[in-house]
């Protein structure tokens, strides 16, 4: 018997809401590149869209500010479809200004994974290949055409600081390969992780700077970026707690 995903019971929560709010920032941001190549990565994607509990939801980004451009793209599908984007959902709202754009998508839950299949091919006509594991990484990511841009949302449950190392180490030497790829990183976690010894492992090398990190309550995020764009990056990143 199929197990339930968890994650359906934290969409539309305030983890959800500061992690999308970002992500519309952020590619908001990078489109503005007029990008020849855009690849975006998603390492724990879940579904292209969900049902969603529109009561929290709804009380969640009231105390946010700064997040107007996220709710409208959010509300948008939510009165066309009835359900809520999800990141993947999210991140083809912006791909498909971009004629060579696709997505490497991450989902271990095989009924979830048949689902996510089933909304992409519907919803979206942007390119994309999802990931039995996250370890085929360093395979699809070794194509990565010179001056793409990157986009990695790293949001898998319960890794240890040794796993995300090496998930830092796989896109920060695709980075290196590239030198003119213009990438971008967020990740989120929450409770498990000591959030300081995280970020300080995604500092050490030279690659990336950090651009901004967030705490709410039992949340966790941080963006990172590549130095050729993380002044820009900082500016587009204006979600207030």
């Amino acid at each position: 018997m199929e197990q339930p995903n968890i994650q359906t019971n934290n969409v539309g929560n305030m983890g959800d809401i500061i992690k999308h709010s970002l992500l519309v920032q952020i590619m908001k941001k990078l489109i503005e590149y007029k990008p020849k190549t855009f690849v975006y990565v998603d390492l724990h994607t879940y579904l292209f869209h969900s049902k969603c509990d529109l009561v929290r939801f709804e009380s969640e980004t009231k105390k946010l500010s700064d997040i107007d451009d996220y709710i409208s793209i959010e509300q948008s599908h939510l009165e066309e479809t009835g359900f809520y984007l999800c990141s993947s959902g999210i991140a083809t709202h912006f791909l498909r200004e971009v004629e060579d754009s696709y997505c490497i998508l991450s989902e271990q839950n095989p009924q979830t994974k048949v689902q996510l299949e089933s909304q992409l091919s519907q919803y979206t006509r942007v390119p994309h290949y999802i990931m039995n594991h996250s370890t085929e990484l360093p395979q699809r990511l070794r194509a990565l055409p010179p001056s793409s841009t990157l986009f990695v949302l790293i949001d898998p449950f319960k890794l240890t600081l040794e796993d995300w190392s090496v998930q830092m180490a796989t896109i920060t030497e695709c980075v290196k390969s590239s030198p003119d790829v213009k990438a971008v990183i967020e990740v989120f976690d929450y409770d498990e992780i000591d959030s300081d010894a995280l970020w300080s492992k995604f500092s050490i090398d030279s690659v990336f700077k950090m651009i901004r990190s967030y705490q709410h309550k039992k949340y966790h995020l941080a963006v990172f970026a590549t130095h050729n764009i993380a002044d820009s990056i900082s500016q587009a990143v204006k979600v207030k707690l």
